[in-house]
């Protein structure tokens, strides 16, 4: 064989032995690779269940609320009729009592002869009248 071919040859074999050598690392880059991609996916899983969990969580404690709601509305309808009724049962009867008592008030005054007492501007002095 001639050199030059024997060079050819061993050009040809570092080529592949570096080719080789190449493909060997990008192999372990990519398995490297392969293995934080499912390391992250499994991270993502666990994080995606516990969102999960925590948005369940908070569907009950919203439902729960909705009820407690739900619940204090009854409630709020209930004393504003029971007060409406007090009210209307109550506010009536007063007003005539109060009425009832000041024509009473009145009428007293009236037949007794005295009157309530007027408020005077003017001032006496020694039984002068000094205005």
């Amino acid at each position: 064989m001639s050199l030059v071919a024997q060079i050819c040859v061993v050009i040809v074999t570092l080529a592949l032995v570096f080719t080789a050598v190449v493909i060997w690392k990008a192999s372990k880059k990519f398995e490297q690779l392969a293995l934080k991609v499912s390391l992250g996916v499994d991270e993502a899983r666990r994080a995606t269940s516990e969102a999960q969990q925590v948005i369940a969580t908070l569907q009950h404690a919203a439902k729960g609320i909705q009820r407690s709601s739900a619940q204090f509305e009854t409630l709020s309808t209930r004393v504003t009729d029971l007060s409406s009724l007090v009210i209307d049962e109550i506010e009536g009867p007063a007003r005539s009592a109060a009425a009832l008592a000041q024509g009473v008030r009145a009428g007293a005054a009236a037949l007794l002869g005295r009157r309530s007492p007027v408020v005077s501007t003017h001032h006496f002095n020694g039984g002068k009248r000094n205005v």
